[in-house]
């Protein structure tokens, strides 16, 4: 059994208790929610509110969900405390002043689900000339959300979904393109063969909804998430599901693989992998910023 704690108060970590509550391999021992915040998910998940340095020496693995302004101290906190910890699943975006000295993954719950598992099968025997990504999310409430030269828009749903994007590109990105305003944004990833994948964001719908879309000359492969992914070949649903929601999101595989990087195997996606995103998102709303002002 792996001992599993969880550092954050929100949303995110709350979808995580619950997997974790969930999950037959693992035993959450302990929420850990930061200074001045409430402590009302270890009361709602039943188990103990604890302090950074206890959860640190209780765990085997932490699952790190709290702003991204608090994540570069989170983690060097837990990397200085004398704990168990071997390994580390964080929330994007993840603001990291240097790479983690422990295996780290980054939390994309989305890139295990069945439906998109099942879509990167097929796009694997396949040499797209289209890849897109299509976002639309109600406004988010991040207070850098709106101010450009912090990322804008831009910062979030890159993070949280490039690596979609990319598993299905299969190939390294070499340059990025960022377009945006204060309620949207374009991501044009080119790649190495010289193709290009976007990932188009919209902040003003009233409804999440998210659509991934690959064709080469004789297949369209789409993966529409609204709110449960399904998986379309040419138009029609070979995959929709019918599990519980966490199943059908890819919470419990996503938990599956991070118990298997705490046990010694490859964290996928890496950390490494999303700050090297980050890296590249930056340079290219820097240059994007420049290119706007008078």
């Amino acid at each position: 059994m792996v001992s599993v704690g969880i550092i954050g108060g929100g949303k995110a970590a709350a979808l995580h208790a619950q997997t974790v509550v969930a999950h037959r391999g693992c035993d959450l021992v302990g929420i850990h929610s930061g200074p001045g915040a409430s402590t009302d998910l270890a009361r709602e998940a039943d188990v103990e509110h604890l302090s950074l340095d206890e959860i640190c020496q209780r765990s085997d693995g932490l699952i790190v969900a709290v702003p991204p302004s608090a994540v570069s101290d989170t983690v060097e906190h837990v990397e200085s405390a004398s704990g168990r910890v071997r390994a580390l699943l964080i929330e994007a975006p993840l603001s990291l002043r240097r790479q983690p000295e422990i295996s780290s993954m980054v939390a994309c719950n989305l890139l295990h689900a069945p439906a998109t598992r099942e879509a990167l099968r097929e796009v694997s025997t396949m040499t797209p000339h289209h890849l897109q990504l299509r976002v639309q999310q109600p406004t988010p409430r991040w207070g850098w959300h709106q101010n450009l030269t912090q990322g804008g828009p831009a910062r979030d749903p890159g993070l949280r979904l490039a690596p979609v994007l990319l598993a299905a590109a299969g190939e390294p990105v070499i340059d990025v393109a960022v377009h945006q305003t204060t309620d949207a944004a374009r991501i044009d990833f080119v790649l190495q063969s010289e193709r290009q994948a976007d990932l188009i964001v919209n902040w003003s719908a009233e409804s999440a909804r998210i659509d991934l879309e690959i064709a080469d000359e004789h297949r369209v492969v789409n993966v529409r998430c609204e709110p449960l992914p399904t998986f379309e070949y040419n138009g029609s649903v070979v995959y929709s599901p019918s599990e519980n929601p966490f199943d059908a999101l890819g919470f419990f595989a996503q938990l599956d693989r991070f118990v298997r990087c705490v046990n010694g195997g490859a964290a996928w996606p890496a950390a490494s992998t999303s700050s090297a995103i980050e890296s590249l998102l930056t340079e290219a709303i820097d240059r994007s910023v420049g290119n706007a002002s008078p």
